[in-house]
């Protein structure tokens, strides 16, 4: 493996003070273990292939119960 250079750390490190707060990784966040979902939104937060409905707190067999709905394209893609 190569050693970075003093300019590609110096880099680095500029870039990740730039980067927003909501788009750091969280430290206490076991990122091995369990399910995540990715969601894409272009201009004005539209979804690209799908959203999530439903209540965080139903039960997982329940009609309420979180889920994806897929747009049109979601649906072509699945």
């Amino acid at each position: 493996m190569s050693k970075l250079t003093p300019e590609q750390i110096a880099k680095i490190r500029m870039k990740e003070a730039e980067t927003p707060d909501a788009l750091k990784r969280n430290p206490l966040n076991k990122y091995t273990e369990g399910w995540f979902h990715v969601t894409l939104n272009v201009r004005g937060e539209a979804p690209v292939l799908g959203y999530i409905v439903g209540d965080a707190d139903a039960e997982d067999d329940s009609e309420d119960a979180p889920r994806c709905e897929l747009t049109e394209l979601g649906k072509a893609r699945s």
